[in-house]
């Protein structure tokens, strides 16, 4: 053992700088509740204790740029989250792409402020996430099956004979079962998937709302301006700038009606979009 390493193990705990480290029961308490859809734990938590601030005690000093070292527990604490999400019924893969997305937006920042709030950004959405998995799996086998080949073919043409040609049943019999334990029918839920992955797309990417729109398999754009319209109450183009004006407003603007939405960026912005252009994951395994 190096002596240098051999100090560190043995630094007077009155030694200025010196983190106390987060309690272990502590850390797992947060990270259960949120791989288990707990939101009002995890929101309570994360303004009592934000992630990370220069002069808050429980993070080790893994780095002495104060910005490179909360990117480095911001890395570490993504880890952590996923694994525990991973543990309790989220896909391994869609997990490992929340944390490279999240991993390669935290390196674009510049400030702790901006990394502490990416992190209750992740958390929450990882939190809402399991929220919806573990409430799926109350659902029948069949119900889980027809969540899951939609999800996975989310991007392509999907029709109530597809997903009744997988799980094996007939298609009324399948629609019957679907809505009765979804409450809304097996196509409804096809197209609320499908707008829901485009408004990630209009809040996170550079496509067109053609481009988008294509991407989900819409007919047409009128099509798809229609069907988003009818689900969201705006049109694409206005959520999208809704979306970009709810994140980049003057504090003193008015508040957004898309309060809580992810931010965006209209299509004609100039310069690069916030964060770079990384595609936000799709959900599924």
């Amino acid at each position: 053992m190096s002596s240098e390493y051999a100090h560190t193990l043995f630094w007077p705990e009155n030694e200025p700088n010196v983190a106390i480290l987060i309690p272990y029961e502590k850390e797992r308490a947060f990270f259960n509740e949120l791989s288990n859809g707990n939101e009002d734990f995890l929101e309570d938590s994360l303004s009592r204790e934000p992630f990370y601030t220069s002069s808050d005690a429980g993070f080790d000093v893994l780095s002495q740029d104060p910005v490179r070292n909360a990117k480095y527990h911001f890395y570490g604490t993504a880890t952590l989250a996923a694994r525990y999400c991973i543990q309790k019924g989220m896909g391994q893969r869609h997990a490992l792409s929340l944390v490279s997305y999240y991993n390669q937006k935290v390196d674009l920042l510049k400030t702790e402020d901006e990394i502490a709030a990416l992190h209750a950004e992740m958390c929450l959405l990882m939190c809402q996430e399991m929220k919806e998995i573990l409430k799926h799996k109350c659902h029948s086998k069949i119900v889980r099956q027809c969540l899951d080949y939609i999800y996975a073919h989310l991007r392509e043409r999907i029709t109530v004979a597809e997903v009744s040609e997988h799980v094996q049943l007939s298609e009324s019999y399948l629609s019957k079962q679907f809505k009765s334990e979804m409450g809304i029918s097996l196509s409804e839920y096809i197209l609320r998937q499908k707008i829901e992955g485009a408004k990630n797309l209009l809040c996170y990417s550079r496509l067109s709302i053609v481009e988008i729109g294509e991407s989900f398999c819409f007919s047409s754009q009128s099509h798809f301006t229609r069907i988003f319209k009818k689900e969201t109450g705006v049109t694409p183009h206005k959520y999208r700038e809704m979306a970009f004006h709810s994140k980049w407003d003057a504090p003193d603007s008015a508040p957004s009606p898309l309060s809580g939405e992810k931010p965006g960026r209209p299509d004609n912005a100039e310069g690069p979009p916030p964060g770079g252009e990384i595609p936000m994951p799709e959900k599924g395994a």
